[in-house]
């Protein structure tokens, strides 16, 4: 009988927060009732990660903060404490959060090391593990294009996108705008934070469909917000990404705004598009670009349309 080696690597941690579960009674009957009210739980984590060789292809430390990390700046924190608010998702939830963000192979979140759920992989058939395997040493380069209204983003992709294909680099471009389309199902210019957790999982999922097609350059424009750019960053098996900030005066901006006649800004001035943009934190985003992603960025000034 054949047989190979398959290497995991794990991490364990625990975040103090609080949940609740606002239909027990209803589904479970009156001896369950005090779920309903938000109640304290030392939540434990164990994540499993598979790995390709074994000589640190995962370093232990680094996935961990990386997962820390992403809990926590998705989670909202109660006022006033440290402990974090799961709101009405179980152990189950939780854990297949965490698995799709980190392709991870199985993942266990308890309640004080007690009770707790376990989510893992189950390959269909051995056809689809082994090109799951192929598929993570794939070298995947990703590439953030980003600026505010009006600086260009559509055009600059648009040319990178046909000097791709002169030379035939297999590419797929995600637009973060036609994601949020997608979820509040209306052509308007939406700005609400609220959509940043709906949308890092959509464009994960966009992210790793391309990858299991193939292909080995990615394109995604329009991100905004640190939260969406940090969901994708932290989530990537692979580390291989670039920021591009396309920079342009707002006068110049505001004239190409004035000129079109897009209607998801039939009832915006430029204005309501900055202040929108502001809402959202892209000033914040841009700073923390320049502070925290020097390595990885380039700033390219006034692009033409």
């Amino acid at each position: 009988m054949r047989t190979k080696l398959k290497t995991l690597v794990g991490i364990k941690f625990e975040i103090e927060g609080m949940h609740c579960y606002p239909n027990a009674s209803a589904n479970h009957g009156d001896g369950v009732k005090f779920l309903e009210q938000p109640h304290r739980h030392l939540f434990k984590f164990n994540c499993k990660k598979r790995v390709n060789h074994d000589n640190r292809d995962e370093e232990f430390i680094l996935l961990k903060n990386r997962v820390e990390s992403y809990i926590k700046h998705n989670t909202p924190i109660i006022a006033g404490t440290a402990i974090y608010d799961f709101g009405s998702q179980s152990c189950e939830q939780i854990a297949k959060k965490v698995l799709k963000q980190f392709d991870f192979e199985e993942v266990e979140v308890s309640e004080d090391g007690e009770n707790y759920a376990v989510v893992k992989k189950v390959p269909e058939d051995g056809e689809k593990e082994q090109q799951s395997e192929c598929n993570s040493k794939q070298n995947v380069n990703i590439l953030f294009v980003v600026g505010g209204c009006c600086s260009g983003k559509t055009y600059f992709t648009q040319k990178l996108s046909d000097k791709k294909k002169n030379v035939g680099e297999k590419h797929v471009i995600f637009e973060v705008g036609d994601i949020v389309r997608h979820l509040t199902n209306t052509q308007d210019r939406i700005f609400n934070k609220c959509l940043n957790e709906s949308i890092v999982e959509m464009l994960n999922d966009l992210i790793k469909s391309a990858i299991s097609e193939g292909c080995e350059n990615i394109i995604v424009t329009g991100c905004r917000q640190i939260e969406v750019f940090k969901g994708v960053t932290l989530g990537l098996d692979q580390k291989d990404y670039h920021v591009i900030y396309l920079s342009v005066p707002k006068s110049k901006r505001r004239l190409r705004f004035e000129k079109r006649l897009f209607s998801k800004d039939k009832d915006k001035s430029f204005e309501d598009v900055l202040s929108g943009e502001k809402s959202i934190g892209f000033d914040d985003f841009i700073e923390y670009l320049i502070n925290e992603e020097y390595d990885n960025l380039t700033i390219i000034k006034n692009v033409e349309e």
